[in-house]
């Protein structure tokens, strides 16, 4: 089924005539509008889009192995804002793509970055203002695409987020989680 999958969305752009049943649509706002076209698997299945193979794959399957333990395991609290139902029970192989976008290091952090539509609000919170412009190093689009940098540097943090259904994954047993490297 997985191999269906992924020549479906190779060759047609899309899965969504081949999958036996859709993935659900999550709660996220999108801070990016990319194209996401698959360009592989990592060994373990997931599906990728790394058209410039910058992506340590055994890590991508490493790192999403060691969250989905750890979430399995967690106590979530009031203090991680959950606001949608814990994906655990979707088959991320199913309805997951690890995404690269084009990025760039950041010349005030040193930082993996790429462009991303994020309120200003919660740019100027983290002191992200004038020359210091807020970019993105780990988003959720359209549902169920994790973009991210190759150095998967917030993929657990934001894998944490798809998984548990909660935004602030940065306090309590969800930041072991989010944390994992």
């Amino acid at each position: 089924m997985r191999f269906i999958r992924l020549m479906c969305m190779v060759v047609l752009g899309s899965s969504s005539g081949c999958q036996t049943r859709p993935c659900e649509v999550r709660w996220t706002h999108n801070v990016t509008q990319l194209p996401v076209h698959v360009t592989g698997q990592t060994p373990g299945e997931l599906l990728i889009d790394d058209p410039s193979l910058e992506l340590h794959q055994e890590d991508v399957d490493r790192i999403t192995a060691e969250v989905i333990a750890c979430v399995s395991s967690a106590t979530i609290t009031r203090d991680n804002l959950c606001v949608d139902e814990p994906a655990m029970g979707t088959d991320i192989y199913q309805c997951m793509v690890v995404k690269v976008p084009k990025w760039q290091y950041s010349a005030c952090t040193g930082e993996q970055v790429y462009d991303c539509d994020v309120p200003a609000e919660s740019c100027s919170i983290k002191g992200q203002t004038g020359s210091c412009a807020c970019r993105c190093r780990g988003a959720i689009q359209d549902g169920y695409v994790m973009v991210v940098t190759p150095n998967l540097k917030l993929y657990a943090g934001t894998l944490t987020q798809y998984l548990t259904g909660c935004w602030y994954v940065w306090t309590g047993d969800l930041e072991r989680c989010a944390s994992i490297q």
